[in-house]
């Protein structure tokens, strides 16, 4: 701050500083010199006035001593009342001058001899002078002479020392604070000539900061003054003051600055210009009036391939049509170019020469500068050689993207065909296969043989119909990148083992044995369900074709890392397609292997191509279109799968697929936990509530299984095997299940093992087992908590009363008939559904139409409607909505019966509303009754 203060203003603060110096020592020497004289004062009053006291109060104590003693020398009444007046006022006069010492400033050691002395003060007056009254009072002089010998005198020993001593010490309180008084005179002195030396050199101190505070800045002056006078621009000069020193500091700084800030100008202006020319994309040309190159900018180099000091100073014409070069026209035909200026935004067109000679069309702009000393053209260039190429590319990509358009209507046009075929053709299939079935089953009369055999002719060609066109569906549908996984929880074991059943008719046919290897812990899993289904059931179909009788077909599956997958296992020679899938790590590894003809290895490659067959003559012999291993590959790789294939010939074929492994959250908990003691893991509970009741029916015997299968289908009762105790154990523990049935003589563990193991797991031992062998020993079974024992050969009356006895079969019909609405805008699916439930004691009534369908339910408020999708006008989907959104028909339950290929959307749409969907072309009798059976009792249940 006092560096931008004029001269004259430092002169001024500098001179009042000094005084306000020499004040300021003044100041403390009178501080100094009042606070000894108040010291001086507080010795006074504090300590010589109480010592006064000390003295009065000793006097005062030893005339009482002589007012008693006196008393008895004379002892007439007279007297003895002088001294007994005398005596209480001293006694008050000492109490007065007492409090008036207490009241000064004591220290804590004359505090404590103060306290003593009162103590023994108040012991004199109270047990002698006070007596010693008492008995002058009296006139009893022989007892003031008693107390006078007794008391007085050693009573007063301590008194008299007592106050001796506060004397003495009051003494040498007073000296010590006088002492400290001469002790803070002679700081204070000290002080004042420690403060003036200070001041002193101070006053010095500032002196010299003024005098160089003046000199220095005009030495800078001169020296930055000098510099710029012999051209030194790059010094630095700084303004620190606002004095007059200041003044001319920014004056001088301002003038260089500003020659510093022209040069620089001068000099940037040069380097913008070169920038400028340098970085344009366009090349820059500039010809003077003879037609010579002055400037050649990079980017012109670049397209003429010329560097800028091979063309600059030389004729212009060398840039154009080499069929022009060293004609006379050449120079003419420039020189017009350039004498016409291009207007803004508007470009001309000509062909250029490189230095290699070869020609390219070129844009140009043309500018005319004038100056005093002549004129410039300015050509600015462009090579248009890229424009040109990506013109005809925008042409052939405009040609690619109408014949995209194009392909993608077709594309959307044979999807429409397909998806309008699907219904069209399906809808005459439902009603062939549908009344084929009602006619095999009996439920319109008995048939001869030869008609049963008809009739199960008509119904297997229209299956394979059925079939085939699923599959041409399924194959379009990945093409065209349509195909969409609806992932859901399944249990694999149990699907494995109900893919195992549905080629187990026709394996049975050819004696082919069908084996099951499930490895451990695979449990739960989300997949599509349909798809692996579809897979599976492709794999093992195809196997069961191609495999001679007395042959073997074994499915396997485990759970596998992604290193693992894709790997041929070595047994034959074998095919694998690339993939790449890295994001997940487990997978589950499925293959089916067959002891089967074999394929050759030249073949390999047509396996998976539709409708592709390796030899006519085995499509003769084996009926197929060749769209089976297509699908599955496609279905696959849909997934993020792959697949391999390993043959021999005359040996057997290996087909093994890998699909990704999405676990549920229970499964991955289950596997990931590590069990804190030996006890088995708690089965997995199912993930929701499907409606199907699952039976393990635990049995070596392939004959004896199957009869109990078929018996427990019947009752709507879906069933698993297995052929030992170990691997029902395994299944028990991540299937759900509703019964065990149980023979006893196994291989490896017998049944009394099992049954013991299972019982002795809390979560299953609800289980209800029911023991069916030769070795039916009652008693045992019973002990060790089978539910029943049934002895072989069972009946199925046997096994009828026995699972109605545990509650899982009923054949009491309701007392009031329920009532089902069967819609449908085709009479033969209608006619068709209501056969299938000719013999029970429902009441059917049938509708042809949606909008009918909801004035029927609003009129009957029937127990369950069994819907279509696909109808004209209102549509299945608008049925539901009506229902729903209705207070008296919301709580119907709706049973979808459709041949709608559904997508995502249509499921999100529905599964919320209705209680189930099924397949209109899959569908049999058995499991149709089951699903209504099923959703009328819950429907009873709930209300």
């Amino acid at each position: 701050m006092i560096k931008n203060l004029t001269i004259k203003s430092r002169l001024i603060v500098t001179f009042f500083f000094i005084a306000v110096t020499l004040l300021g020592i003044e100041s403390i020497s009178l501080f100094g010199m009042s606070k000894a004289r108040d010291s001086l004062k507080t010795v006074y009053e504090d300590r010589i006035i109480a010592l006064d006291q000390l003295t009065d109060i000793e006097s005062l104590i030893l005339q009482n001593r002589i007012a008693i003693t006196a008393s008895l020398v004379g002892s007439t009444p007279e007297e003895i009342s002088i001294n007994v007046a005398k005596l209480e006022k001293n006694e008050a006069e000492i109490d007065s001058i007492w409090a008036a010492y207490m009241a000064t400033y004591l220290t804590p050691e004359e505090k404590i001899l103060a306290a003593k002395f009162a103590d023994d003060y108040k012991k004199f007056v109270s047990q002698s002078l006070n007596p010693a009254e008492a008995a002058l009072r009296a006139n009893d002089l022989k007892k003031v002479s008693r107390i006078l010998v007794e008391n007085i005198r050693p009573l007063y020993q301590p008194v008299g020392k007592g106050i001796k001593t506060l004397g003495k010490l009051q003494l040498s309180v007073t000296k010590q604070e006088y002492e400290e008084v001469q002790s803070r005179y002679d700081i204070i002195r000290n002080i004042i000539i420690v403060t003036a030396i200070i001041g002193l050199g101070l006053a010095i101190w500032i002196g010299f900061m003024l005098v160089r505070a003046i000199s220095r800045p005009l030495e800078d002056v001169v020296k930055i003054a000098r510099g710029v006078a012999t051209g030194n621009l790059t010094q630095q000069i700084e303004v620190r003051s606002t004095n007059e020193i200041g003044q001319l500091m920014k004056a001088l700084k301002e003038i260089h600055d500003n020659l510093v800030k022209v040069i620089g100008q001068i000099r940037d202006s040069e380097a913008r210009t070169r920038a400028v020319l340098d970085n344009v994309d366009e090349g820059i040309i500039a010809i003077n009036e003879g037609g010579m190159i002055e400037i050649f900018n990079p980017a012109a180099e670049q397209i003429f391939g010329y560097k800028g000091n091979e063309i600059i100073g030389k004729n212009a014409s060398l840039l154009t049509r080499e069929s022009n070069r060293g004609q006379d026209n050449s120079s003419l035909e420039w020189h017009q170019q350039l004498n016409t200026p291009t207007a803004p935004g508007i470009s001309r067109e000509m062909v250029g020469v490189r230095k290699n000679g070869t020609n390219f069309p070129l844009e140009f702009k043309t500018r005319e500068i004038r100056f005093n000393m002549g004129q410039l053209h300015i050509v600015v260039t462009r090579d248009l050689t890229a424009n040109k190429q990506a013109a005809v590319e925008q042409k052939k990509h405009e040609q690619v993207q109408q014949r995209n358009v194009e392909l993608e209507a077709a594309s959307r046009m044979k999807s429409e065909f397909f998806s309008t075929m699907s219904h069209e053709l399906r809808t005459p299939l439902n009603a062939i296969i549908g009344f084929s079935e009602v006619l095999k089953d009996g439920l319109i009369g008995d048939l001869t043989d030869e008609q049963r055999g008809y009739i199960g002719d008509i119904l297997e060609s229209g299956q394979h119909q059925l079939s085939l066109i699923n599959d041409i569906l399924d194959l379009s549908k990945v093409e065209a990148g349509k195909m969409t996984l609806h992932l859901e929880p399944i249990n694999l074991p149990s699907l494995f083992s109900n893919s195992l059943s549905m080629v187990r008719e026709k394996a049975a046919a050819q004696h082919i044995r069908l084996n099951l290897d499930i490895a451990s812990g695979l449990g739960d899993l989300q997949t599509d369900v349909r798809k692996i289904k579809q897979i599976v059931y492709n794999l093992l179909s195809n196997a069961v074709k191609f495999t001679p009788a007395g042959g073997d077909v074994t499915m396997r599956a485990r759970r596998v890392s992604r290193a693992q997958v894709g790997q041929l296992t070595g047994q034959w020679t074998g095919l694998n397609f690339p993939w790449s899938n890295h994001k997940i790590t487990d997978f589950i590894e499925i293959s089916v292997t067959d002891s089967g003809i074999g394929i050759a290895n030249e073949d390999f490659e047509r396996l998976f191509k539709p409708f592709s067959q390796i030899d006519s003559s085995l499509a003769r012999k084996f009926e197929g279109t060749g769209l089976g291993l297509a699908i599955v590959k496609s279905l696959v790789e849909l997934q993020g799968g792959t697949v391999t294939v390993e043959s021999a010939e005359g040996q057997g074929t290996c087909f093994t697929v890998w699909l990704p492994l999405w676990m549920t959250e229970e499964a991955v908990a289950a596997l990931s936990e590590e069990p804190a003691d030996p006890a088995p893991p708690l089965p997995l509970m199912a993930l929701r509530y499907s409606g199907e009741r699952f039976a393990l029916v635990v049995e070596d015997d392939d004959r004896a299984a199957e009869l109990i299968r078929i018996q427990l289908e019947l009752l709507g009762i879906k069933t698993l095997r297995a052929v030992n105790a170990e691997t029902a154990f395994n299944i028990t523990m991540q299937q759900p299940l509703a019964l065990i049935t149980l023979d006893i003589l196994l291989p490896n563990m017998i049944g009394w093992e099992f049954l013991t193991r299972i019982k002795q797991i809390p979560a299953l031992a609800q289980i209800p087992v029911v023991i069916i062998s030769t070795m039916a020993d009652r008693s045992m079974g019973l002990s060790l908590g089978a539910s029943a024992v049934l002895q072989k050969p069972i009946s199925r009356a046997d096994l009828y009363d026995t699972l109605t006895n545990l509650g899982l079969h009923t054949s009491v019909q309701p007392e009031q008939p329920l009532t089902i609405l069967i819609v449908d805008d085709d009479p033969k699916a209608v006619e068709i559904i209501a056969l299938h439930l000719r013999n029970t004691a429902y009441t059917i009534v049938k509708s042809y139409g949606g909008r009918e369908a909801i004035e029927t339910a609003h009129r009957l408020l029937p127990d369950l409607i069994v819907l279509d999708l696909v109808m004209p006008d209102v549509n299945g989907f608008d049925v539901v909505t009506a229902l729903k959104n209705n207070t008296y028909t919301a709580r119907i339950p709706v049973l979808i019966v459709t041949s709608k290929q559904l997508t995502a959307e249509d499921r999100a749409a529905l599964d919320p509303q209705v209680t189930k969907i099924m397949n209109k072309t899959t569908l049999s009798q058995d499991h149709f009754l089951n699903e209504v059976r099923c959703t009328l009792m819950i429907r009873r249940k709930e209300d």
